[in-house]
């Protein structure tokens, strides 16, 4: 399963590796993603540069479900 989770991390990172977050005042900021096994890591930069939050997010699988014999 680790595998699976590795893969999906991936993917999610390789597709939107950069991508704007709408702010209040007007003003984007940066949000860049970048995976490393199943942990995704968020950076988002505000808009000058300065200041940064930092967020990361764990794949894991919650449920699995196994179809009953004769299903």
């Amino acid at each position: 399963m680790t595998t699976e989770a590795h893969q999906i991390a991936a993917r999610l990172a390789g597709a939107s590796e950069a991508f704007p977050i709408e702010q209040t005042d007007g003003w984007d900021s940066r949000a860049s993603v970048s995976a490393e096994g199943d942990v995704l890591s968020i950076v988002v930069t505000d808009r000058l540069g300065r200041g940064q939050r930092r967020y990361r997010a764990i794949i894991e699988c919650v449920a699995e479900d196994v179809p009953l014999p004769g299903q």
